[in-house]
């Protein structure tokens, strides 16, 4: 019976351990008020001042509106990898980070950006 209860207790250690090692790496998102938004849109995803990039809701977005937030730094959108669109007027960013690979469209009037990250290639076609 002890014998038993020992395998079992064994068992589901192992198999946690195993799911946690195998849980993705989250990423740290800096800036108060897009964790706040991010908060807002993807609870689920967050864990305190990170997002899980594996977590469904962040794989399926497609987009991000973040017009008029009072944002000042993006580091950490990277995650959203099939985002296609990003609008991220009116903030108070000056430099963005390496955007996702699928962006297509990047609406960023009236800021005062001094630079840009290497843009994905189909900006520069």
């Amino acid at each position: 019976m002890m014998k038993n209860i020992l395998l079992k207790l064994i068992c589901v250690i192992t198999c946690l351990g195993f799911k946690t090692s195998s849980s993705a790496q989250l990423v740290y998102i800096p800036d108060a008020k897009f964790k706040y938004y991010l908060n807002q849109l993807f609870s689920s995803c967050m864990v305190g001042d990170s997002i899980d990039p594996s977590c469904p809701a962040v794989l399926n977005a497609q987009y991000l509106d973040l017009n008029n937030r009072q944002i000042s730094n993006l580091s950490g959108i990277e995650v959203f990898v099939n985002d296609t669109l990003l609008i991220c007027n009116n903030n108070q960013l000056t430099t963005l980070p390496q955007l996702p690979p699928l962006i297509k469209q990047l609406i960023c009037p009236i800021m005062n950006l001094t630079s840009l990250p290497p843009l994905p290639h189909h900006y520069l076609s």
